[in-house]
């Protein structure tokens, strides 16, 4: 079950905790297999899922850390951003136009 949070980054990582859900369920892997295949801890793939850290706050990843996902899950980072809405309020600068920038396989 989520817990929405009442501020843009809460509701675009919800979309992203969902997105890991579905993934993990769809390809039957736990918590610490999904974050060996992307490459990150278990702890911060849970934080993602979840959509809080330990402490209740956002956890908000960076751009890198979503091409981190994009690429541990095979699909684009092009299509990892499509998935985050259009309002893209991740922590970094730039984020839009970077998306912007994208060709239609998802590079720079």
């Amino acid at each position: 079950m989520y817990t929405k949070v009442d501020n843009r980054e809460g509701a675009i990582l919800l979309k992203i905790g969902e997105y890991i859900k579905q993934y993990r369920e769809a390809h039957d892997l736990s918590g610490r297999a999904f974050a060996a295949q992307v490459g990150i801890s278990p702890q911060y793939a849970a934080n993602l899922e979840r959509g809080t850290n330990n402490d209740g706050k956002p956890c908000t990843p960076t751009v890198r850390m979503l091409a981190k996902i994009a690429k541990g899950t095979g699909i684009s980072e092009a299509e990892l951003f499509s998935m985050l809405d259009g309002s893209t309020a991740v922590n970094s600068p730039g984020l839009m136009d970077k998306y912007e920038a994208l060709d239609d396989r998802g590079r720079l």
